[in-house]
Formats: structure tokens, C-alpha cells, sequence
């Protein structure tokens, strides 16, 4: 049991640690920025219970998308530390991915705000 607890411990530290390197990372400061703004919107407006999971989960996604880049940039860095032709591209089509998840989520966004402002037009 207390072995158990001590992996436990140690995984939620190695998860911590592993934030701490994606927060010194630019694109994931500007993603979580945006993020803490979209959670500002949700309390602000009278978003339903499901667009506020909705609004949570896509800023979840997107922070995840965004780390799971950083984690395969770092790790094709160290695999082939000068410039490489496949790498490049891996890292675009990486690139690309959260760019789609990213395009996502602002369009969700926009579904849900937009919906909401036109139901405050119509009970207005």
C-alpha cells in the first residue's frame, strides 16, 4: 500500500514537472492564455451546464494537443539535434495537428457564443 502511494505521489510529480516545461513554452503560454480568458467568458455569461463542459474540454484539448507537440518536438530534437529534412516535416505535420484542433475549438466557440447572443437578441 504504501509503495502504491509512493508511485502515486511520484506520478503527480513527473506530471508537474512535465507542466512546468510546457509552461516555458510560447505557444502553449499564448493557448493557456486564451484559455483562462474563455473560462472568464463562461462565468461571465450565462453559458448552459453542457457549453460550459464543452468550453472546459476544448481548452483541455488544446493544452493537451499543444504539450503532445512540445513532448515529440523535444524528443526529435534530441534524435536528430541538426537541421533534417524529415524532421521539418514532422514537426509541421505536427504543427498542423494542433493548428486543426485549435481551428476546432475557436469554431465550436463561436457556435456556442453566437448561439448564446442570439438567444439574448430574441428574449432581449
Amino acid at each position: 500500500m504504501l509503495k502504491a502511494r509512493l508511485s502515486i505521489t511520484k506520478s503527480f510529480k513527473n506530471a508537474f514537472k512535465g507542466l512546468s516545461f510546457v509552461f516555458l513554452e510560447r505557444n502553449f503560454f499564448i493557448q493557456l492564455t486564451i484559455g483562462i480568458v474563455m473560462l472568464f467568458l463562461i462565468i461571465i455569461f450565462n453559458l448552459s451546464y453542457i457549453e460550459k463542459i464543452i468550453v472546459i474540454f476544448l481548452i483541455a484539448i488544446v493544452l493537451a494537443a499543444e504539450a503532445f507537440n512540445t513532448a515529440v518536438e523535444k524528443l526529435l530534437d534530441h534524435i536528430a539535434p541538426g537541421p533534417h529534412h524529415q524532421v521539418a516535416r514532422i514537426k509541421d505535420i505536427l504543427a498542423a495537428a494542433v493548428f486543426i484542433i485549435c481551428l476546432a475549438a475557436l469554431l465550436i466557440g463561436i457556435l456556442i457564443f453566437a448561439h448564446l447572443f442570439s438567444q439574448s437578441q430574441i428574449y432581449a
